[in-house]
């Protein structure tokens, strides 16, 4: 690794540490948020931020309706006072107020992937 390279990875992992946007954490430095995240890539420490995930499945229905049009679940809070059938091929999965949405996303993935339908 370069001279420059190295400097780049050190700003790199001290931003990583830091929690900070690369707009906050370059603020006041002598380099910008740009080439802050282009060294990242170059370097290959870029990681994929999961906040922006959205994940198509199949119905979204309530308990006892019929079926209805095809939903997005996004990482957004979900409230319901009735709990809700999610259908992911032949698989379904009741949902309740209060459910861990890290759970239920790791669920649908593993489903969409054909990891547990039937």
């Amino acid at each position: 690794m370069t001279g420059t390279q190295q400097k780049w990875a050190e700003r790199i992992a001290a931003w990583r540490e830091s929690g900070l946007t690369s707009e906050k954490f370059c603020e006041g430095r002598e380099f910008s948020a740009n080439g802050l995240r282009h060294w990242a890539y170059k370097l290959g420490q870029t990681k994929r931020r999961r906040r922006d995930l959205t994940i198509p499945i199949a119905r979204v229905l309530p308990a006892a309706a019929a079926p209805a049009p095809a939903k997005t679940v996004t990482n957004e809070t979900v409230l319901v006072d009735s709990p809700i059938v999610v259908e992911v091929g032949r698989a379904r999965i009741v949902v309740r107020a209060g459910f861990d949405r890290a759970t239920l996303a790791a669920v649908v993935e593993l489903l969409s992937a054909g990891g547990g339908a039937r």
